[in-house]
C-alpha cells in the first residue's frame, strides 16, 4: 500500500511533473505516517454505490458522502461518454470516510451520486462542492436520456465562469418531476483533497451561506483590528516588532482569505492561474514574517546566536521556495509547504522556549501562543499527509481559532 500511495503521488502527467528524487526527509516523514495507518483504504473497492438520495420539496441534504460512489481512472483515459453509452463499467465504490478524501492522488477521481425526485414537480437543488477551486473539475447532470454539462473549471478559468456567484464550488440541477437522475463528477486536484459535498433548497444555501459569511468575517474583523493596533504601536513606539507582527498576521489572515475562497471572489476574480499558485507565496511569506518576528521578540542575535541561524535559515528557505517556484511547476513545492511550515512552526515554538531560560516570563506569552498555531499546523499536516479522517473545515476552523488565541497572548 505504501508503495501503491508512494508511485500515485509521484507518477508523472502532462500537467504535474515533480522533478528528481523526494527529499529524503519528506521520504521518511511519509514512510512513517503509512507505517502507522492501521487502515486500508484498497479494501474500499469492492462494495457497490449506495442508495439514491431521494428528495422531497423541502429535502435538504447536509452531507451526501454516504450516497456518493468513487472510482479512480489509474488510466486517465475515461470520458464521460464511456460511462454513460455503458463502453467501460468500473465499480464504484462508497466513500467510508466524512468526505471525497483521496490523499494526493494524480489520477483523476470520479465521482457518482444518483438523485430521485420523488415530487410530482420540478425541483432545482444547488449541489455544493466545499472547497475554494480545485486543479480540474467537469460536472454532469444525466437525466431522461439528456447529458447536460453543469459545471466546468480550470486552473485558467475565471471566478465569473462559475454558474453560482459564491466562494466556494457550487452548481444549480434542475430534477424532472418524478424522475431518477445521476450526477457525474470528474476532478483532479494537487492541493488540498477533501471536498465535502451538500445538495441545498435556494434557502438553505442562502442561509447557510449568510451564516458562514457572518462567522469568516467576524475572524476577518478580529485579525483587522489587531493589524490596526499593531500598526498603530508601530507609529507611537517606533518598535520594528510591532512591523513584523503586522506583516506575519497580515500574509496569515490573506492566506485563510484565500483558503475560503473570497479572495478569488472579492480580489482577483479574472486571474484563475494566479489563484491557484496563490497558496504558495502566501504560506511563505507568512512563514518568514513569522521567523523575523521570532527573531524581534526573542532578541535571538544576542541572547540565542545559534537559535538565531537557524531562524535565518527558515527565511533563506522559505525565500528560496518561492524564488523557485518562479521557473518551475509549483505543485510539488506547495506539497512540501505542507511539511516545511509545521517543521518552521515547531522550530518557532522550540526557539521560545528555549528563550524562557533567557527572558524569564516575558516569553512565555510566546510560547503559549505557538503552542496553539503548532497544534494547528499538525491538524493541516495530518490532512495532506496522513490517512486519518480530518475534514476539511476542521483545518481552516484550527487555523482560526489558534491566530485568535496567539493575538490574544500577544497583546
Amino acid at each position: 500500500t505504501f508503495l501503491t500511495r508512494w508511485r500515485r503521488l509521484y507518477a508523472k502527467d502532462e500537467r504535474s511533473t515533480l522533478m528528481g528524487k523526494p527529499p529524503i526527509r519528506v521520504f521518511c516523514i511519509f514512510l512513517l505516517a503509512n507505517l502507522l495507518i492501521f487502515g486500508e483504504r484498497s479494501g474500499q473497492a469492492e462494495t457497490s454505490s449506495s442508495e439514491p438520495v431521494a428528495l422531497r420539496q423541502s429535502t435538504v441534504v447536509s452531507n451526501a458522502t454516504p450516497h456518493i460512489g468513487y472510482w479512480i481512472d489509474q488510466d486517465r483515459s475515461a470520458q464521460i461518454s464511456d460511462l454513460v453509452n455503458g463502453l467501460i463499467a468500473p465499480e464504484f465504490a462508497p466513500i467510508l470516510k466524512s468526505e471525497p478524501n483521496f490523499g494526493f492522488e494524480p489520477s483523476p477521481v470520479w465521482l457518482r451520486l444518483d438523485l430521485d425526485n420523488q415530487e410530482n414537480t420540478m425541483l432545482e437543488r444547488v449541489l455544493v462542492m466545499r472547497t475554494n477551486f480545485v486543479t480540474e473539475i467537469s460536472v454532469w447532470h444525466q437525466q431522461d436520456g439528456a447529458l447536460l454539462q453543469v459545471l466546468k473549471q480550470e486552473l485558467a478559468s475565471p471566478f465569473s465562469s462559475r454558474p453560482v456567484d459564491y466562494h466556494q464550488l457550487a452548481t444549480v440541477l434542475q430534477l424532472e418531476p418524478n424522475t431518477r437522475s445521476t450526477v457525474w463528477v470528474r476532478y483532479r486536484t494537487t492541493g488540498l483533497p477533501a471536498m465535502p459535498i451538500s445538495i441545498e433548497t435556494n434557502m438553505s444555501f442562502a442561509t447557510r451561506s449568510n451564516r458562514e459569511m457572518a462567522r469568516n468575517f467576524a475572524f476577518y474583523g478580529v485579525m483587522v483590528v489587531l493589524m490596526f493596533a499593531s500598526l498603530l504601536a508601530l507609529v507611537v513606539t517606533r518598535t520594528p516588532i510591532f512591523l513584523w507582527y503586522m506583516l506575519y498576521s497580515g500574509f496569515v489572515t490573506l492566506y485563510i482569505f484565500h483558503r475560503d475562497g473570497y479572495a478569488f471572489q472579492l480580489f482577483w476574480r479574472e486571474h484563475g492561474l494566479w489563484n491557484s499558485y496563490a497558496s504558495l507565496p502566501l504560506a511563505g511569506l507568512l512563514t518568514m514574517f513569522a521567523a523575523q518576528f521570532t527573531r524581534a521578540y526573542l532578541d535571538t542575535g544576542r541572547g540565542l546566536p545559534r537559535r538565531d541561524k537557524v531562524l535565518i535559515g527558515v527565511i533563506i528557505g522559505q525565500a528560496s521556495t518561492i524564488a523557485i517556484s518562479l521557473g518551475y511547476n509549483s505543485e510539488p513545492l506547495k506539497q512540501l509547504m505542507t511539511v516545511s511550515i509545521p517543521i518552521s512552526a515547531l522550530i518557532f515554538l522550540i526557539a521560545g522556549v528555549l528563550g524562557l531560560a533567557k527572558k524569564g516570563l516575558t516569553a512565555l506569552p510566546f510560547v503559549l501562543g505557538w503552542s496553539g498555531i503548532v497544534a494547528a499546523s499538525a491538524v493541516t499536516f495530518t490532512a495532506h499527509w496522513i490517512d486519518i479522517e480530518v475534514t476539511r473545515a476542521a483545518t481552516l476552523d484550527t487555523m482560526r481559532s489558534a491566530m485568535v488565541f496567539d493575538a490574544v497572548k500577544m497583546g
